[in-house]
């Protein structure tokens, strides 16, 4: 007799609970009250569930209401943070008190230079200094003094208001406020002897500096964009190579994902067959590796499902315990939709987790028929 394989994972059920609450609130836009609502009819329910004979309700029932209970909330958390910071940035010209997260220059642009912040206070005129936990972006013309790990403040600055589908893009990318400022007015505060965030952009930019000295335009173009995730438009605007891929019906390669950290993977192993090292060594410093490649380039929502995919398969592999593609890829789905539930709405998601989940549920079901 042979034996046979469930085919659907169990976290099935408990995705669909989850991407059901999302979708729900996101489209009906339901109150806290009745959130809480149907929190406590579910665990009434439970409950109550000997007394209530007709329906057969059991811990799994409770389990998944609870997920979708639990993603209405933490949308509705996020729907309600972005808000109270998009209104009280946007009211008029107010001073800042931030610290540099993040600089890039853009060269094909009126506005060339990109600097994320992360907000820690703002002060309207004649008013007292107001604590806020925000990210903020400002487009400004390059400034050469400024530099990551600052702790600025920046003077009668004057945030946009977002409307529509731009507003949703910012909830995406957890930016509460953003700035057009051509001249823009600011004064240093601190500079750290030593900041991570400063060494990790210095050192990126020393890599991407000898590369294009080292590389032909083009060469340099492509290889920044497959392994580094920088976008070909801010490289070079004048290339032509986006047409070609287009033209080519292969775009989708240009898009770094888990085949181009596969090719790391490869690369690494490789090279650690000449050492005689216990494979669990080996697997700890491919998650190294890994991690630090992610911290030297750019970052996207396929690469990142890609490098925690794998950093939890490594972990469960040094761990000894089974895995399941399919299993794994929901676990890694659960997760960012949680962190990120606005996510569901936009395509880079919707691809790089409907393509993952297809062809894992595809090999799966290949390997039990065979």
């Amino acid at each position: 007799m042979h034996k046979t394989y469930n085919t659907i994972s169990p976290l099935v059920p408990a995705t669909f609970a989850i991407t059901l609450g999302v979708f729900m609130q996101y489209t009906f836009l339901l109150s806290t009250k009745t959130i809480s609502a149907l929190f406590f009819l579910s665990f009434f329910l439970f409950g109550y569930k000997k007394t209530i004979k007709k329906l057969s309700w059991n811990s799994n029932i409770f389990f998944l209401c609870s997920l979708f209970c639990t993603s209405l909330m933490i949308t509705k958390l996020q729907q309600i943070h972005h808000d109270a910071v998009h209104t009280q940035i946007t009211s008029g010209r107010c001073d800042i008190r931030a610290t540099v997260k993040d600089i890039q220059t853009h060269n094909h642009t009126r506005l060339d230079q990109y600097i994320l912040l992360q907000i820690t206070e703002y002060k309207y005129p004649y008013k007292k200094w107001t604590p806020l936990e925000s990210n903020g972006v400002i487009y400004t013309k390059k400034i050469e003094d400024l530099h990551v790990g600052d702790y600025i403040e920046l003077q009668g600055i004057k945030s946009n208001r977002a409307q529509n589908s731009f507003k949703s893009y910012l909830i995406y990318q957890s930016i509460g406020a953003y700035f057009f400022c051509p001249y823009l007015r600011y004064t240093i505060i601190n500079r750290p002897r030593f900041s991570i965030n400063r060494w990790l952009h210095t050192t990126t930019k020393k890599i991407s500096n000898v590369l294009e000295k080292k590389l032909s335009p083009e060469t340099f173009c492509l290889f920044s964009t497959l392994f580094l995730g920088k976008k070909m438009k801010h490289i070079d605007p004048s290339t032509d190579l986006p047409n070609k891929f287009r033209q080519w019906g292969v775009s989708h390669l240009l898009a770094r994902s888990g085949a181009h950290l596969a090719i790391f993977l490869y690369l690494y192993y490789t090279i650690f067959q000449f050492f005689p090292l216990p494979l669990a060594i080996k697997q700890l410093l491919c998650i190294l590796l890994c991690i630090i490649y992610f911290l030297l380039s750019f970052s996207s929502t396929s690469f990142l499902r890609a490098l925690t995919t794998i950093l939890l398969l490594f972990s469960c592999a040094i761990a000894k315990r089974p895995t399941q593609l399919l299993h794994t890829t929901l676990v890694v789905y659960n997760l960012f939709l949680l962190c990120n539930p606005i996510s569901l709405f936009f395509l880079d998601f919707q691809l790089s987790f409907l393509f993952t989940i297809s062809l894992s549920w595809l090999a799966r079901k290949i390997y039990t028929t065979n």
